[in-house]
């Protein structure tokens, strides 16, 4: 768990529910890939590795980045 504090959590607010549900707007996608890209624009990240969207998008400016594609 020590090594788990290093990295920032994004707390689940109102407002940022109401940013995942405008990403969802604007894009399509579920409700809970909008929330991670949410999440990770309030933290200010520039990068999301998941293999449940396409890869190399650049979504609300964060590049998306399937692990598993070569």
């Amino acid at each position: 768990m020590r090594a788990l504090r290093r990295y920032k959590i994004q707390d689940l607010t109102l407002a940022l529910f109401d940013i995942a549900l405008e990403i969802k707007r604007r894009y399509g996608f579920s409700y809970w890939d909008c929330a991670i890209i949410a999440a990770a624009k309030e933290l200010r990240c520039h990068l999301i590795y998941t293999e449940d969207l396409q890869h190399n998008q650049i979504v609300e400016g964060i590049r998306i980045v399937n692990p598993f594609v070569d």
